[in-house]
């Protein structure tokens, strides 16, 4: 597989190195989606007991918005949807990658296709869920396991 090398500017750099994470802090989502409907049941499903820890949540339709905010504010975990009223298709996921690589980016779409899927893991998502086969827990679960996952790449 290629490698390509990047240079990065102190804008690029982390605001906040994730291994570092406060375990019982809030975990910050931005989420990127612009159905009010998948809107509602994400907060909804991420406000449900979370366990060791909870959730808060910002959301915004626009990865224009969302590419300002990254500069602003500290983020954790990035749920996407790759259908958004600004860009379509795994472009976004390869903005949001270049933008904040060191903040993992799921993909939540509403249908599955394994081209698109093979796709946005290789512009840099970290996961892949398909909208409305997830439950409360199972959604809070994937986010802690990618999480984990990045902050203990050799688990």
């Amino acid at each position: 597989m290629p490698t390509a090398s990047f240079s990065y500017n102190l804008k690029q750099l982390p605001r906040r190195i994730p291994s570092e994470r406060d375990e019982k802090a809030a975990i910050q989502v931005l989420l990127i989606e612009d159905n009010n409907s998948d809107v509602f049941l994400v907060t909804r499903m991420l406000q449900e007991e979370a366990g060791r820890n909870k959730f808060e949540m910002c959301h915004t339709p626009s990865l224009a918005i969302a590419l300002e905010w990254l500069d602003t504010k500290s983020f954790d975990v990035i749920l996407l949807d790759l259908g958004l009223i600004d860009i379509d298709g795994v472009s976004s996921v390869a903005a949001l990658h270049i933008e904040a690589p060191h903040i993992p980016i799921i993909v939540y779409s509403a249908s599955y296709d394994p081209q698109m899927q093979r796709q946005a893991l290789m512009c840099g998502a970290s996961g892949y869920l398909i909208k409305g086969n997830e439950s409360a827990t199972s959604l809070q679960l994937i986010i802690h396991e990618i999480l984990l996952k990045t902050q203990h790449p050799n688990h």
